[in-house]
């Protein structure tokens, strides 16, 4: 991908200019291809703290440490037990907690971000709340980079059956909302 974007690029000087959007095209998408893979494979790169400690004492590590570098208020709540989950949901909520945390700290001039792990029934929440800038989320699509992130956040949900949603208002903050379902285990339950 980046070698024939190289190529490519290196070509933009000779090629004639009715030809021009055709290759800025191709190079863009070639780009955009080896920005997907980069992203994949970070996402493979599993925190230790997660693997020894579980998704909350990983959040707790995470927020800690971006707290430390940004001066902001990161707090990490709740009565989940995510341990429940698969390893590759829960290593999804990390990094889907870990990029919207650094979303805001870079586009919402939020002072304040809580993240929120919660147990219903038959799923577990994650919501990172900031009380930052918002924006409109009709817009979203043409939102700058952020969205790219939202829509790359979205369909890596999906594809593990879970729901993803972004609550956002001009001035109060942007709530990233993702659910996934909890499968009982067969014969945990009491029959008594």
């Amino acid at each position: 991908g980046v070698y024939c974007a190289i190529r490519g690029i290196r070509r933009l000087e000779t090629v004639p200019t009715k030809d021009l959007h055709q290759l800025t095209q191709t190079i863009e998408n070639q780009l955009n291809e080896t920005l997907t893979e980069v992203k994949n494979m970070a996402l493979d790169v599993r925190p230790s703290v997660l693997d020894n400690f579980g998704l909350f004492s990983a959040l707790r590590s995470l927020a800690t440490r971006l707290e430390e570098s940004s001066g902001l208020s990161i707090t990490v709540v709740g009565n989940a037990k995510p341990e429940q989950l698969s390893t590759e949901v829960q290593n999804s909520m990390y990094r889907i907690c870990q990029e919207s945390i650094n979303n805001a700290l870079k586009h919402a001039n939020a002072s304040e971000i809580v993240v929120l792990l919660s147990q219903h029934n038959h799923f577990i929440n994650l919501e990172v709340i900031d009380n930052g800038d918002g924006f409109e989320t009709s817009e979203t699509e043409s939102f700058n980079g952020h969205s790219l992130g939202l829509r790359d956040m979205s369909s890596r949900v999906r594809a593990l059956n879970g729901v993803f949603k972004v609550h956002s208002e001009l001035t109060i903050g942007t709530t990233i909302t993702v659910t996934f379902p909890v499968q009982i285990e067969k014969g945990s339950l009491s029959h008594e």
